[in-house]
């Protein structure tokens, strides 16, 4: 059952050190010049900064990282969909390489927690 587990912090891990390269070459979706503050800001907070913080919390609580993984998610998709504008195959292709690899590393922090959850013995009651 730890598959899982381990298989969302390398998909998570991935992804970040990708939004890291992605990041330093201003490059795809990360690219600042252009873009709107607000979206920009969406981006950033619903990418790298929400996977750093939903990586640290999945070692104690993974249902709250998958949630809050999946908040950024939704924000990072809609933080590119108000910058990629008329383009639809910037917004595909950055939603292809970006939201859906965090989205499957929230995915798999959940079924973990409800595995893990499952498997627990229940408590007798008194």
């Amino acid at each position: 059952m730890d598959q899982q587990r381990v298989a969302g912090f390398a998909v998570g891990g991935l992804l970040l050190i990708v939004e890291g390269v992605l990041w330093t070459l201003e490059v795809g979706p990360m690219a600042g010049s252009g873009t709107s503050p607000a979206h920009y800001a969406m981006i950033v907070a619903g990418g790298p900064a929400c996977l750093v913080v939903g990586l640290l919390a999945a070692s104690k609580w993974e249902r709250a990282a998958g949630a809050l993984l999946w908040l950024g998610a939704s924000v990072l998709a809609l933080g590119i969909a108000l910058r990629s504008g008329p383009r639809v195959g910037v917004y595909f292709l950055a939603l292809l390489g970006l939201v859906v690899p965090q989205a499957l590393s929230a995915s798999l922090f959940l079924l973990h927690a409800r595995e893990a959850a499952r498997s627990k013995p229940a408590k007798p009651r008194r």
